[in-house]
């Protein structure tokens, strides 16, 4: 049985994204390593940035709607 896929974190994502920030500037990693960590923050950068523009999208919606009234 496969379980419910993990809802998307914002602050998750970004906290993340400091730990690998950090792994990285210690320079204690493979090359292998460092690309992997990279592709890790890209993806998670690319998540936040769909995440935070579908918000945008909600609340321009939402100030349409309260507009019309």
């Amino acid at each position: 049985m496969q379980s419910a896929p993990k809802r998307f974190s914002l602050e998750t994502a970004f906290q993340r994204i400091k730990q690998i920030q950090q792994l990285l500037q210690d320079g204690q990693l493979t090359f292998d390593q460092s690309l992997l960590l990279f592709e890790e923050a890209d993806d998670l950068i690319k998540r936040s940035q769909q995440y935070l523009s579908q918000a945008e999208l909600r609340l321009r919606i939402l100030g349409t709607d309260d507009s019309e009234e």
